[in-house]
């Protein structure tokens, strides 16, 4: 059946889900609505390079009465159709994502999460939201090397000099009883979006996982890396943190790795957990 972007409310709501679950067809939707407000005069510019912005309003039916509202709904519209007419069945496709949802998860490993502070977590690694020099910083960083010891710490870091981005190394974790290792994670700053974020935060995750899985480590408990000081819009660090990982469990089914993603916000917690429910509704 064709879509019409003011077909009844929940019949548009129906495919809505799609364009949540599928990041390739999200991420055409992210780029269309900004390619559609690309001028710095337009008063919603910003709003549109905000993904958590634009998914609220996408939820928020009852404001789809007309104005701005209606124009991102029908813009979801077209695009479904789009993808629709390259060839897919949009009702198998749910039908497929709703089974995936309600299935075994493909791999040995865990995802979970947790409010408090990343200090306290008990598993093998904790993963520092590092900057480039491997000095004590602020936020994360700052209470990893306050509760591991300050100077141990940085003698260690010293003596492995600098790391780059997308890149992380491993230290003991020293003062850190209930961890055996840290690994230092060293993420991007987000500029605007379109200048290799992304990808250099995928390298980030997948680089401090792969030092997990070289030292033996069976838990790994994560921050929610570059979405503090470094800028990153939550939903979109969500989102490369969860596929990054996901894609490691999946490339390792067999190796039972606990990841447990830490954030001293409830709110901050719990949009991970929504975000996580699209591909696994388990919680």
């Amino acid at each position: 059946m064709k879509i019409n972007p003011l077909s009844p409310i929940p019949y548009f709501n129906k495919y809505i889900e799609l364009l949540f679950a599928k990041d390739a067809l999200w991420d055409r939707f992210q780029m269309y609505v900004r390619e559609t407000s690309n001028r710095k005069g337009d008063r919603f510019f910003e709003f549109y390079r905000d993904p958590a912005c634009i998914k609220t309003w996408l939820q928020m039916t009852d404001n789809m009465g007309g104005g701005f509202p209606l124009s991102l709904f029908a813009a979801a519209a077209f695009l479904l159709l789009a993808y629709q007419d390259e060839g897919h069945d949009l009702d198998k496709e749910l039908e497929e994502l709703h089974t995936a949802q309600n299935s075994p998860k493909p791999y040995a490993g865990s995802i979970s999460f947790q409010t408090g502070d990343i200090v306290d977590v008990k598993t093998d690694a904790v993963v520092n939201a590092a900057n480039h020099n491997l000095a004590k910083g602020g936020g994360v960083c700052g209470s990893i090397f306050r509760a591991a010891g300050e100077d141990r710490l940085q003698a260690a870091c010293e003596k492995i000099g600098h790391c780059h981005t997308g890149s992380a190394v491993i230290t003991p974790a020293f003062d850190m009883k209930d961890n055996k290792y840290i690994i230092h994670a060293v993420g991007p700053h987000y500029k605007d979006g379109i200048s290799g974020e992304a990808k250099k935060l995928n390298s980030c995750y997948h680089a401090a996982l792969e030092l997990a899985k070289e030292n033996g480590c069976k838990s790994v408990g994560f921050p929610l890396i570059s979405s503090g000081s470094f800028g990153f819009p939550e939903e979109l660090a969500w989102r490369v943190a969860l596929g990054s990982c996901e894609k490691f469990l999946k490339k390792n089914p067999d190796y039972p790795l606990e990841i447990v993603f830490v954030h001293r916000d409830e709110n901050v917690v719990e949009d991970g957990r929504g975000l996580f429910r699209v591909r696994y509704d388990t919680f």
